[in-house]
């Protein structure tokens, strides 16, 4: 067996169904589909019973996202391992694609590439990777290595496909402060998964960017400039990404805490971007938890602040202080709408004068 595909879902029976027929229309055909059923509540499990043993189905307990990745990962037989999210589908050559770079790359841990966002049959937006970035990547400069597929790959060189760029390189260093793989859009070797290494089951926002930062410490990886994938924009009941960004921030400082900090290599020859990291996303969770009113919440958070420095400094002092006064958070509340009321008439204005001028 070369890959076996997982797929979680839950109460999403229509779309998943989608995923698996995007699989099974796949150009590549050694493989195995291994659903997970993660406790749903629709007709999830009645609508899966059509693919009969096209797929391998399981049940479990609602647990989450990444507990039925683990559970899939241990019945899965393939060599090589694909995540597939249920409201996700590719193109019919994902497969043949990625298994064609991990064959001629033995060394790389795991191949991801580029997606689309697909919003509806006529709304689809490509390169959807650079949507995640406040400015646009630039591949070239960020992974040590780059090529052109059909270099690496023969079969492409008459294909347009193989103009594609392929880049190879490390981004364990980088996914300190912000994600790269797409799930989606990832295929990895089993065999290169480090021991104990697993989706990080309590945190449902980083614990595939955990998991791919750990495949890549000590390995390279292969990035396609390619959209392989849909990525599905939709905002249904079970999106992780309607988590709150209070919720957001406190997993994203486990992240780091579990991590990166506790990396002594790492750390010690990169303590200067980790604690920048690590201080901005305390400070964007003591000023939230302050504006909710979580005067007892933003203290902790100060405190693992104070315990990480040494010597704080006056600043430190000044945000402990807010944290002991009642109902600190409506004045804080007024000055930012306040600022935010200024900073939209001051827009306004220079756009009368530019259109003036």
């Amino acid at each position: 067996m070369k890959v076996s595909v997982i797929i979680p879902t839950y109460n999403r029976a229509k779309l998943v169904c989608e995923s698996i027929d995007s699989v099974l229309a796949q150009s590549f055909n050694d493989y195995e589909i291994i659903v997970v059923n993660d406790g749903s509540t629709d007709n999830t499990a009645s609508e899966l019973q059509k693919y009969g043993n096209k797929i391998r189905y399981f049940e479990q307990a609602n647990g989450g996202v990444n507990k039925a990745r683990n559970f899939a990962l241990s019945k899965a037989r393939g060599e090589y391992i694909a995540t597939l999210d249920n409201d996700d589908f590719w193109q019919h050559n994902k497969l043949e694609i990625q298994v064609k770079i991990l064959d001629n790359f033995p060394e790389i841990a795991f191949t991801f590439s580029n997606f689309s966002i697909y919003k509806s049959h006529d709304n689809i937006q490509h390169d959807g990777i650079q949507s995640w970035y406040s400015s646009p990547k630039s591949w070239k400069n960020f992974y040590k290595k780059s090529m052109k597929l059909s270099e690496s790959i023969n079969e492409y060189k008459t294909s347009s496909l193989g103009n594609s760029n392929l880049f190879i390189g490390d981004i364990y260093h980088a996914s300190l402060q912000t994600y790269y793989v797409l799930p989606s859009t990832a295929l990895f070797r089993r065999s290169m998964i480090p021991e104990g290494v697993k989706f990080v089951e309590h945190d449902p926002i980083c614990g595939d960017w955990d998991f791919f930062a750990r495949l890549s410490r000590d390995s390279q990886v292969a990035y396609l400039d390619y959209d392989t994938t849909f990525n599905r924009s939709h905002e249904d009941e079970v999106r992780i990404t309607r988590t709150n960004w209070k919720k957001q921030l406190e997993l994203r400082i486990d992240f780091i805490e579990r991590l990166y900090l506790r990396d002594k290599n790492f750390y010690a020859n990169n303590k200067y971007i980790t604690d920048l990291t690590y201080f901005k996303r305390l400070k964007a969770l003591y000023r939230q938890q302050l504006l909710d009113g979580e005067r007892h919440s933003a203290k902790r958070t100060l405190k693992k602040y104070r315990t990480h420095t040494p010597k704080p400094g006056i600043s430190y002092t000044f945000l402990l202080l807010l944290c002991h006064f009642p109902a600190i958070q409506y004045p804080l509340i007024a000055i930012r709408n306040s600022l935010e009321n200024i900073e939209k008439t001051a827009k306004n204005i220079l756009q009368i004068i530019t259109v003036r001028i």
